[in-house]
């Protein structure tokens, strides 16, 4: 099995357990131990489009504590101070030139603290900062010059506590979530009460726009956005199921917010099936099931294409503008297909022979290389698109 007891993006209760946990990630885990550190290069073979600088998310993103880079072919890493992984040359280098730097307060150009969920959107770093149970604050690191900006901050009131999130960055805007739990006692027994909003925040003025309230049975996710077009996805958790990945009600829907009216991409009547996975936007492409076909939903043209009909579909996501799909058999067998969003030829892998998982489980991607998990090896490893696409897994470099 690959990737943390789940065959790559198939069970569910691993996916929900490595998005919690890597909302952020630990960076600890992949910070370089010097201010340049040279791990062995992978070179790429041809040159390819950089990742989509638009609809930057967490969850499709950062699940490991990598930051990929969406203007070079590297990630970046951020344990108190920010460093560079630059893939050809497979070398870590601090974003700091002050020799000896310690690279530990404000004077140097690489620090930006105690921060989580960090995230690289327009030549900057987004981050939230924790204050040590006092509250949050929303800081914005302006790679160019170093510079620390606080966009927001948010403090906690007496038996009253605020869990902030913002999942998804665009047209210099970010999707803001905050939630406020209260806290009382009555009969001995510590009471909860969570209320949660969710807002639109422009990034340089700091200035919101209420967009719903978060609350209830009904789940509501803003997925990707284009100006004043927001793609919605919504689902209820089944009562009758004890998987918390069963749901009822699935709907797909494009929101305007100028006019405010909704219109429906697809439903659950109509056989809509989301996914668990992370990685379901690429820019401004999003995937989503009907029935056996996974179709791919353009923000710009406000358009869907079918992309590829398999049976018995138990995942599916988007990287590399790709669309790859998992299907499972009578005998529990998985198989693992993959083809070019909009244009390209579905692809069925050899996947090394194995059966019960991808044989490379994908994590990330940089503009040239995917890092995932190597079925059989410890560790995360880097592979060359080319050579992954080519199920040249031997190539794969551990990083």
């Amino acid at each position: 099995m690959a990737r943390f007891g789940w065959v790559r993006r198939i069970g569910a209760a691993g996916l929900a357990l490595m998005v919690l946990a890597g909302c952020g990630g630990n960076p600890a885990e992949t910070a370089p131990p010097s201010d340049s550190t040279t791990a062995q290069a992978v070179q790429p073979s041809q040159s390819r489009a950089m990742l989509p600088m638009e609809n930057r998310s967490f969850a499709g993103f950062n699940i490991s504590g990598r930051i990929p880079c969406t203007s070079a072919d590297g990630f970046y890493v951020c344990a108190g101070s920010v460093s560079f992984y630059d893939v050809p040359s497979g070398k870590y280098t601090a974003l700091c030139a002050q020799v000896g730097c310690a690279h530990n307060d404000t004077s140097c150009r690489a620090y930006f603290g105690n921060v989580t969920s960090v995230i690289e959107y327009r030549g900057k770093l987004y981050g939230l900062e924790n204050r040590e149970g006092s509250g949050a604050a929303f800081l914005e690191k302006d790679l160019s010059t170093g510079e620390i900006r606080q966009l927001r901050q948010w403090t906690n009131e007496e038996n009253r506590f605020v869990q902030i999130t913002f999942p998804l960055f665009e047209g210099g805007r970010c999707i803001l979530r905050e939630s406020w739990t209260t806290r009382s006692i009555e009969d001995g027994q510590v009471l909860e009460q969570t209320e949660a909003k969710v807002y639109l925040m422009d990034l340089a003025t700091g200035e919101t726009r209420f967009l719903f309230d978060d609350n209830g049975e009904k789940e509501q996710t803003v997925l990707a956005m284009k100006g004043d077009k927001l793609l919605l996805r919504s689902y209820r958790h089944d009562p009758n199921s004890a998987n918390a990945n069963d749901r009822v009600d699935s709907l797909l829907e494009l929101w305007d917010l100028d006019t405010g009216g909704r219109a429906v991409v697809a439903d659950q009547a109509g056989g809509l099936k989301l996914t668990a996975d992370p990685n379901a936007v690429y820019g401004y492409k999003v995937v989503y099931q009907v029935g056996d076909s996974v179709y791919v939903y353009d923000l710009e043209s406000e358009t869907a294409g079918k992309e590829l009909t398999l049976p018995n579909i138990v995942n599916y996501w988007i990287q590399d503008d790709h669309v790859f799909a998992i299907t499972k058999d009578e005998n529990n067998h998985y198989d693992v297909y993959y083809q070019a969003a909009g244009s390209g030829e579905l692809v069925h892998m050899e996947n090394g022979g194995l059966t019960s998982g991808m044989m490379f489980s994908i994590l990330e991607e940089t503009q040239s290389c995917f890092i995932g998990k190597w079925e059989g090896n410890s560790g995360d490893f880097i592979i060359q698109k080319d050579d992954f696409y080519a199920e040249r897994y031997d190539r794969a470099q551990r990083i």
